[in-house]
């Protein structure tokens, strides 16, 4: 068993940019008040450069619909330049009446992504077609009627609070080293991720590449807050796209993306 093991040793395949992927959501501010507002950093990577549009949304479920569907909800898709999308979202004023000072995940945030004519949801939303409440609260179930290739759908939550702005949590920062990574074709690369901020129990660290892999999907970061991901470099030599993707357990993350090199 350890022989065979090792003889399948390489890259995990979960961490092999191949197909489209929404890749991150990055709430700028990770905990508001009731009514409102922040950013929250879509990143969606197409590496077959097929093309693509996506939807976001939210759902702050406190019954058995979304709040947006009784305040009024607007649909729309969303604007995407190079991969990147910035969308706005409300923590509805209605929340006032049930949190308090500790944070709460009330607003599911989702992202779609689809190529071609994948989703016909998303040719509904731009004609104007009233859409199915319950694809809005929880998609799930749609998305296994769905092809699973040219579709991505991602999820993060939005943290509600009544504390004082300067008291809130916010995103982490992180720094890779080195800096440009590295390594002969077939080869590994030992890559540090250094995470500064308050991290929760679940922080991980994940990686991914369009070209090579990494060793394991994610690390947790040790007592220092560092995280460790070993890089696999591809049998042919070039450039490819790499990404680390930061959660810190409690709404909040941060990205890196740069250059990986096979010498």
């Amino acid at each position: 068993m350890v022989i065979l093991l090792l003889a399948c040793s390489g890259p995990n395949e979960e961490t092999i940019l191949e197909e489209l992927r929404v890749l991150s959501m990055l709430p700028q501010a990770p905990e508001v008040s009731p009514g409102e507002t922040t950013t929250v950093d879509v990143r969606i990577v197409d590496p077959a450069d097929a093309g693509y549009r996506a939807l976001v949304w939210t759902c702050t479920l406190l019954g058995e619909d979304c709040l947006e569907d009784d305040e009024g909800r607007a649909p729309a898709l969303a604007t995407v330049e190079d991969g990147r999308s910035a969308v706005s979202v409300l923590a509805s004023p209605a929340l006032a009446a049930v949190v308090d000072e500790t944070p709460l995940p009330l607003v599911s945030i989702w992202a779609l992504a689809c190529a071609g004519d994948a989703c016909p949801l998303l040719d509904d939303v731009e004609e104007g077609v009233e859409i199915d409440r319950d694809i809005w609260s929880d998609p799930t179930d749609w998305m296994a009627s769905l092809p699973k290739e040219g579709t991505s759908l991602a999820f993060t939550s939005l943290y509600v609070s009544t504390r004082a702005a300067d008291a809130r949590h916010v995103n982490p920062q992180i720094s890779i080293s080195p800096e440009a990574p590295t390594a002969a074709t077939s080869e590994e690369v030992d890559i540090e991720v250094q995470i500064t901020g308050d991290l929760g129990t679940e922080a991980r660290a994940w990686g991914y590449a369009t070209e090579g892999g990494f060793m394991r999907p994610s690390d947790r970061p040790d007592s220092r807050q560092l995280a460790r991901l070993v890089w696999v470099a591809p049998e042919t030599a070039g450039s490819s796209d790499g990404f680390i993707v930061v959660v810190d357990g409690q709404g909040g993350g941060a990205l890196w993306e740069g250059t990986l090199t096979a010498d």
